[in-house]
């Protein structure tokens, strides 16, 4: 029997219109009905897009139809949390079915998926929390609202930027020792062999861009379509903010049986709610190690990662 884990992605892979297009998707399951109506109940799906709205004060469907808030991390990290939130709640009800019997066209033998390890990328790892069971939607929401807001104040002012560095087999020690005679750049994500992110300053970034370019392995640089230094020390204020809404936070236990959540943290620590805090409040600062995860669960014998994402980005990185 094959072993699964779900990957939730961070920024980066959203598109127009891909609330209602996650939704379109999940309604051509049949054994998601009760998903969508559940009778004289508040269906699992609307009581989300309900609590969306009462918390973040806009309609998610008109938001993420919208390009240039889907520019802006203040609103694309609760709409892309949603979207990962949905498929997520899709299927715990295939796999925990609120009410006992099956519909009159439902087969009483629906599948069940096994999924041994959750993986967040970035914002993802907010997802994962959520998909593991140590929050519900709604808390989970409120932090994702607060960390957006917190990282928008912090990357409005100075020229901040996030460069994805490309290529073959990289130089990574190499890329790092170059990086360490400044304090404004830092490696962000450790996405693959063949890819890592920095973020930092801009003017410091083009005064080391040639140096970067030379080193083993690098063929292109692109620059990410974000305006702020996420996963870099220039979110420190950010980090500090957020903490206090943490402080706030309970965390249950996760649902050992059915979900792990990896986290940089620690990964041998998957089942204790202090390292899912600690995660939470170090993620802001630390860099995303998707590598990491990636091959940590390759040694557990996981033999499927399903996206839980229209895009490809992650399973990219994956296959890599």
């Amino acid at each position: 029997m094959s072993k699964i884990a779900l990957v939730c992605p961070g920024q980066g892979g959203q598109f127009k219109g891909m609330v209602q297009h996650t939704i379109d998707e999940l309604k051509k399951i049949r054994s998601l009905k009760r998903f969508f109506d559940a009778g004289p109940y508040c269906s699992p799906l609307f009581c989300m897009l309900n609590s969306f709205k009462s918390i973040m004060g806009y309609d998610p469907i008109e938001a993420s139809n919208d390009e240039e808030k889907l520019s802006q991390t203040l609103y694309l990290q609760p709409l892309i949390f949603l979207t990962t939130a949905m498929v997520l709640g899709a299927l715990r009800e295939i796999n925990e079915p609120k009410n006992g019997c099956p519909l009159p066209d439902e087969k009483v033998d629906t599948p069940k998926f096994d999924f041994r390890y959750i993986l967040g990328h970035s914002l993802g790892e907010f997802s994962a929390i959520f998909g593991a069971g140590f929050l519900d939607f709604e808390t989970v929401l409120r932090l994702v609202k607060h960390r957006a807001e917190f990282m928008y104040e912090v990357s409005t002012g100075e020229g901040q930027g996030m460069w994805a560095i490309l290529g073959k087999d990289l130089n990574v020690q190499a890329i790092e020792d170059e990086l360490r005679s400044t304090s404004t750049l830092s490696i962000a994500n450790y996405n693959s062999h063949d890819q890592v992110v920095i973020s930092g300053l801009e003017d410091t970034f083009m005064e080391y861009r040639e140096r970067i370019m030379v080193i083993e392995g690098v063929n292109k640089i692109r620059r990410l379509g974000v305006s702020g230094a996420f996963h870099s020390s220039l979110m420190n204020d950010a980090a500090s903010q957020f903490r206090n809404n943490l402080d706030d936070t309970y965390l249950k236990w996760g649902r050992a049986s059915i979900f792990y959540v990896l986290n940089y943290w620690n990964p041998e620590a998957v089942l204790c709610s202090d390292p899912v805090y600690l995660s939470m409040l170090g993620q802001m600062t630390a860099p995303v190690r998707f590598q990491q995860m990636i091959e940590y669960t390759l040694q557990q014998d996981v033999d499927t990662f399903i996206e839980l994402s229209p895009g490809k980005t992650l399973t990219n990185s994956i296959k890599k």
